[in-house]
């Protein structure tokens, strides 16, 4: 008698915990895309025309105004390569509030081995109206 009512007890507590975890998770989950709300994604391609990205690069995006002085981005973003490819997809977010900048707002894209850039994009990419559209991003060799 005893052995069948710690059963039902057990029981009882796993359909507890099993509840209150799934609870939790869709409380997280509504966290989670408050948050995603005031990003927006990014996705292109990152072009090496003449030679593949090395294996093991720092692939860095920066985000900057046109009528900017100086060399200052918004933000950077870096991707550590893992295998050598002529072709890289990228997909980042970031802040919605960037876009109330007066300034348009380029990208550009650097990649750094062994702390030397050794290719660069050729020209600083309007960021597009239409974050559905994906850019495409070509870079040249530096050595």
């Amino acid at each position: 008698m005893k052995s069948i009512e710690i059963k039902k007890q057990l029981n009882l507590s796993v359909y507890l915990l099993l509840l209150i975890t799934l609870a939790s998770a869709c409380s997280q989950k509504s966290i989670h895309n408050n948050t995603h709300e005031q990003l927006i994604k990014l996705e292109g391609y990152i072009d090496a025309k003449y030679n593949n990205i090395p294996k093991d690069s720092i692939i860095i995006l920066s985000i900057a105004p046109f009528q900017q002085e100086g060399n200052h981005s918004i933000h950077d973003y870096r991707i550590i390569t893992k295998t050598a490819n002529s072709s890289i997809a990228f997909h980042l977010f970031f802040p919605k509030s960037l876009l109330d900048e007066k300034n348009n707002l380029g990208i550009s894209i650097r990649v750094e081995r062994n702390n030397k850039i050794i290719m660069m994009s050729k020209n600083i990419i309007p960021l597009p109206r239409n974050f559905s559209e994906k850019i495409y991003l070509d870079i040249i060799n530096m050595i």
